[in-house]
Formats: C-alpha cells, structure tokens, sequence
C-alpha cells in the first residue's frame, strides 16, 4: 500500500491542463438496448474476458490520470515484465500479472509486441467490414457492418486502449476484435493495454482513467484532495452520433 498522507500533487501538476485529460467512456446500456444489441454486446465482451473490466464504473480523476499516464512506461520481458507508473508523486513498480489482475483483464497469450501486419488480423477486418482492406480503408471503425462490434470497436478504443481518437482500428484494437469474436487467444490483452500506455504518455490527450482508478484502489489510498472528479461519460446516443454510429435523423425510441 501507498502511504496516503505522503502523496503530492506536484507543481506541473497544477498547471491548468485539464482540457487535455479525458476520461474513459463506460458502456451505455441503455443505448444497446434502445439499439437492439445489449446481449449481442455482452457476449463479446465475455469473449473477450472484458465482462470484469468495467464493473462498478469507478470514479474517475483529471490530475491521477495525468499523473499515471504521463510517466507510464512497459518494461517487456518474458521472463519478468514490468510496467511503471506514478501514483500523484508516487512511483510504483509493479509486475504485469498483478497490472493485468489490478484492472481485470485476462492473461493468456503472447507479451510480444504485434510485429508487422499480422494475415489474420487483417483476414479479420476484411470479414467484419464486407471486404474492405484495412490498409486501403485505414482501419476506418465506420466500415465494420455489424452494430454490435461496431460498437464493442468504440468501446475498445474509448475505454479499454485510453485513446482520445476513436475513427481508426489500429491493430491492438483488431487483438481485442479477434478474442471476441473468435475466443482468439494469441495476444496477452493485459500486455496490449500497457505496450498503448507506454505509447500514449507522449501523444495527443492524456487518457487512461479508469485505470488510474483501478490502480488507484489497488494501492489502497483515496483520491487526493486537490483532485478533480471527472463527470461520468458513456458511448450514449450522442456519443454515438459523434461517431457517426447513427444517423442524424434516427430515433431509438421507434
């Protein structure tokens, strides 16, 4: 455990750079229901080993994001990976099984990187978007046919990767994709998450909250005083109409 009365919220932390930290997007279920999917969507995160991932949708905090997102680092190796991360002014060293177990997500699988192009992730796109080439298409989430992993794709990129762009599929996404759909248990999805964190702390707006939170209660401390709540956020109807999910003129209530 962390000490609470020793944790700090630095200087740089102060700076008013709230407008770049977002919180992940919980699920909406009451648009999956409205669109017919609920069930459909439930399934694939089963799947997925995701049915944990979000449950009891914890807090989430502007400056503890920040603060974990920003020095996140993923120490690979098969025989011992690491990721490293602070807690407001606290490092913490953790092993990844614990990472994985801390923000309940399932260990099988690979820790390798996803190294070029893989055949079946983009066999996989192609099945899900009506043939379209995820080279040719850019990976464009607006292509997949099916609602439902429409919307799961959405899901994986708003809540589970922390990234702020939510258009394109990269390959990571695809990973996810194919332990849904397909049980497909090649890549350790726990390794993933780290290896797009790591990634993250350098690029674009700082996302990542509802891990910092789960991390955060793995530590056994509370949110710092000085902190900021985010308000709670779903990929609801206009979420979804941002995305371009539905149209502008659609009415779930019909």
């Amino acid at each position: 455990q962390l000490p609470q009365h020793e944790l700090e919220v630095h200087d740089v932390m102060k700076v008013h750079r709230e407008e770049k930290v977002f919180p992940s997007l919980y699920p909406c279920s009451a648009f999956l229901s409205a669109a017919g999917i609920l069930q459909d969507f439930q399934t694939l995160l089963s799947n997925a080993g995701l049915e944990y991932f979000v449950e009891g949708e914890p807090p989430q905090y502007v400056k503890l994001t920040m603060s974990m997102v920003q020095d996140f680092r993923f120490s690979w190796s098969t025989s011992n990976p690491m990721v490293h991360y602070k807690i407001y002014n606290k490092s913490v060293d953790l092993p990844l099984d614990v990472f994985c177990t801390a923000i309940r997500v399932p260990q099988w699988g690979s820790l390798e990187k996803i190294r070029g192009q893989p055949r079946q992730l983009l066999e996989l796109y192609e099945e899900i978007c009506q043939g379209r080439s995820f080279t040719g298409e850019g990976g464009k989430i607006r292509n997949i046919h099916f609602p439902s992993i429409r919307y799961f794709a959405f899901f994986i990129t708003k809540c589970v990767l922390a990234r702020k762009a939510a258009s394109k599929l990269s390959l990571h996404d695809l990973a996810f994709i194919a332990a849904a759909l397909r049980c497909d248990r090649t890549y350790n999805l726990g390794a993933l998450i780290a290896f797009r964190l790591d990634a993250n702390h350098e690029k674009g707006g700082i996302c990542g909250g509802l891990i910092a939170s789960r991390l955060l209660s793995l530590h056994g401390v509370v949110p710092h005083i000085l902190d900021l709540q985010f308000p709670l956020e779903r990929l609801d109807f206009n979420s979804m109409l941002l995305h371009k999910f539905v149209s502008p003129h659609a009415c779930l209530n019909n």
